[in-house]
């Protein structure tokens, strides 16, 4: 950034980057360092997870997901910048613990790794050695506590005394990691162990701590009282190799505010000491006080050197031999360092050379006396010059009070751009959530309607009189004949009647020369069907079913039949009734049903099975009548899903829609339930439209690193230019009148606020 008065422009110092890889069982950390003005800082870091299968730390493993990590974190660098110079963090399963250099197999994988990427080796460090040294330098003391890192499927824990790793185990994770760590506690040999946990883990989970907290330690275990347990903050793995780094090369590390340890209380000192007393007793080896004192003197002194090294040698005598390189860099496939890396080295070197040394002892200030002997006397100039500089200070102060002290607050607003899909949805009572096979979890919902309804009647029935007498019956048989109740007697026009009661007629009399005479009896009669047609005159004649020797005549006419057609009840006004009666409160019954259901939960547009419970009608069948009626109790069953479900179900489906890195605006996400059908009792099929607005992923702090040192004019052009940025707003805390409006020069002094429409 140029300030706005010319007399105070300086010259740009020039910047070095570096790059830092960490490597653990699950993944591979990339770390953009820069080195600024005698300081390293964080640039940027990420992180990339091996395959399922490649934790044999195969080349192709190593190089890919190498790769991966390292472009993500250049990302922010500018186009013309890469990291070449890199420090490697390594397993301590990794070294050697004799000669404290990379196994051979280790190393030459590192090292086409190296060919692959083109990077610069300048060192490795045990990780766990870094972070152990980091806790003590925030802690305040050598750590002697047992250092667990807890990966996704395994723990591996070490044993440490004043800092220095004794004993490592490692062992596959078991039923939870407390109880993996109990049973790796188990392999140690020492008498004592440290009454103190160190937890680490790749990634924060705060159940972790909690679950040590409630873990009973089997009795067998040498803890002097139960053991105190520390959580290592998230990255503390990237803090501590970027700090060895520092020391390496006798810079100082510029660090945002972040988590720091505690000091270690003095209780917990005493009791690190009583357990190396207690090791000492049970080993029946004296302790010298005076030999104790030289020891952790000389590892104090070592601790610099602890750090890192060249692959052969250490990172200090590299950094003073010119035209020099690992042992490995020998070989021909990797370039040799040029001139502008060993003058850098060098450099470095007279850095660490001089890191004893008091730099206030060395500043020598410069004599004021003849400064303002200048100004003695009355002198017109002192009139002058004494105003001009009090207005350039002034100037001065307030210009570097606006850059270093004002605050600047963005706030981006964007504009979500819309997608949508329709998708066919199987909503099942009897299933669980399987968004990719477009199935949610429903629940079956139940209501009653009591209603009444009517429909006129639409049956016909024939109503009257039959018509009746009375009939002479005629038996000209040689022998009785009886006639039993309901015998029909047929008329000459085809009438029938029927008799009323049995009869019996007697047989014919007479002999051939005085004649015949039929037997006779007489018998009433009733007409079979109604109607006026059965009134028959006088002297009709009968033939008798079933026999051909007896017949009948009425001497006195029929009367009394008649015949009318009347509407009644019939069948089919009973099914209408039962059919409308559910009909009319379908809809009622749809409301009722939503109404019920709770405030996470919506009934789909459908209802099914529904019943007639305590029905009544008014009227009979077959009874005469104009109109019938039915009350009843209706029963309806529904189908109801949670809203959240149908919501997960959308993010589920629709973060295929947003690019990489992209993320759905929460605010703009909907869900609409369209037309369902029911396919059986428990499951039905609806069509969802899905909506939501994407919003693309932005890095605050690569939006920061952009708009530093910019005017508000040049700033404002940068962040509308950004993809969906619709406003950009901006404010200065304080504001300071009457001076451009420039952002402050320290990136921290700078927020972002993203926001959707």
């Amino acid at each position: 950034m140029k300030l706005p008065i010319p007399f105070l422009k300086q010259k740009q110092e020039e910047s070095d980057y570096y790059l830092s890889l960490i490597i653990t069982d699950e993944k591979i950390s990339a770390i953009i360092l820069q080195e600024v003005a005698g300081a390293l800082k964080k640039i940027n870091s990420s992180e990339a997870f091996f395959n399922e299968g490649d934790h044999d730390f195969t080349v192709d493993a190593l190089v890919n997901t190498a790769d991966k990590a390292i472009s993500r974190a250049e990302e922010v660098l500018p186009p013309d910048i890469q990291t070449h110079q890199t420090v490697f963090g390594v397993k301590d399963s990794w070294v050697e613990p004799e000669t404290k250099k990379i196994k051979k197999e280790y190393l030459e994988r590192l090292k086409k790794v190296c060919d692959a990427l083109d990077l610069k080796p300048l060192g490795f460090m045990v990780t766990v050695e870094a972070v152990t040294h980091l806790m003590q330098d925030e802690e305040g003391a050598p750590l002697s506590a047992l250092f667990a890192q807890v990966a996704k499927k395994t723990v591996t824990l070490s044993l440490l005394r004043g800092g220095k790793v004794l004993e490592t185990v490692s062992s596959p994770q078991l039923e939870s990691v407390p109880a993996t760590v109990d049973k790796l506690l188990s392999l140690f040999s020492v008498p004592v162990l440290p009454a103190r946990i160190v937890i680490f883990q790749s990634k924060a989970d705060e159940r972790t701590s909690q679950a040590f907290l409630h873990h009973h330690w089997s009795k067998s275990l040498p803890f002097l009282h139960v053991p105190q347990v520390t959580v290592l903050p998230e990255n503390f793995d990237l803090r501590a190799v970027m700090n060895g780094a520092a020391t390496q090369m006798g810079l100082r590390v510029s660090e945002p505010k972040h988590e720091t340890l505690t000091k270690v209380t003095p209780n917990l000192k005493d009791e690190e000491a009583l357990a190396v007393d207690e090791e000492a007793i049970n080993d029946e080896t004296p302790i010298n006080d005076s030999e104790t004192q030289e020891q952790e003197a000389a590892l104090l002194a070592e601790e610099a050197s602890d750090f890192g090294f060249v692959v052969d040698q250490d990172i200090d005598q590299a950094a003073q031999e010119t035209k020099s390189a690992p042992s490995y860099l020998h070989e021909s496939s990797i370039a040799e360092p040029d001139d502008e890396l060993e003058n850098e080295r060098a450099l470095r070197s007279s850095r660490a050379g001089s890191k004893g040394r008091n730099p206030l002892a060395e500043i020598r200030m410069p004599s004021f006396s003849g400064v303002f002997n200048k100004f003695s006397g009355n002198k017109s100039s002192l009139k002058i010059i004494i105003p001009v500089a009090a207005v350039i200070l002034l100037v001065v102060g307030i210009s570097l009070f606006y850059f270093y002290g004002t605050k600047a607050h963005v706030v981006l607003t964007l504009t979500p751009n819309m997608v949508d899909q329709k998708n066919t949805v199987t909503f099942s009572v009897d299933g669980s959530n399987d968004f990719p096979n477009n199935m949610i979890a429903a629940k079956s919902v139940s209501t009653s309607i009591n209603a009444q309804v009517s429909t006129p009647a639409t049956g016909k029935k024939d109503v009257g009189d039959k018509a009746k007498g009375t009939v002479t019956i005629y038996n000209t048989s040689s022998s009785t004949v009886s006639l039993s109740s309901g015998t029909q007697l047929t008329a000459s026009n085809g009438q029938v009647f029927l008799l009323n009661n049995d009869v019996k007629v007697a047989s014919s009399s007479g002999d051939i020369f005085s004649g015949t005479k039929p037997g006779t009896t007489d018998a009433s009669v009733a007409a079979k069907d109604l109607g006026t047609d059965g009134n028959e005159p006088t002297g009709t004649k009968f033939a008798v079913s079933g026999s051909s020797s007896i017949a009948a005549k009425n001497d006195n006419a029929f009367s009394g039949g008649s015949k009318k057609t009347v509407t009644v009840v019939s069948n089919e006004d009973l099914a209408t009734l039962r059919s409308n009666i559910v009909k009319s409160v379908q809809g009622d019954a749809q409301k009722k049903l939503t109404s019920q259901a709770s405030g996470d939960e919506a009934v789909l547009p459908i209802v099914s099975d529904p019943s007639v419970q305590a029905q009544h009608f008014d009227k009979s069948l077959n009874d005469e009548a104009k109109q019938v009626s039915l009350n009843a109790n209706v029963v309806f069953n529904g189908i109801a899903y949670t809203k959240s479900d149908l919501n997960d179900y959308a993010k589920t489906i629709l973060k295929d829609k947003a690019p990489q890195g992209g993320n759905l605006a929460d605010k703009t996400l909907n869900a609409t339930v369209g037309s369902a059908t029911l396919k059986t009792k428990n499951t039905a099929t609806a069509t969802v439209l899905l909506e939501a607005g994407i919003l693309p992923n932005m890095d605050q702090q690569d939006i920061i690193n952009n708009i530093k040192d910019k005017s508000v004019g040049d700033a404002k052009n940068t962040l509308s230019s950004l993809s969906q940025v619709q406003q950009a707003d901006i404010t200065f805390s304080p504001p300071i009148p009457l001076l451009p409006s420039l952002f402050p020069r320290l990136p921290h002094q700078i927020s972002v606020e993203i926001k959707s429409q």
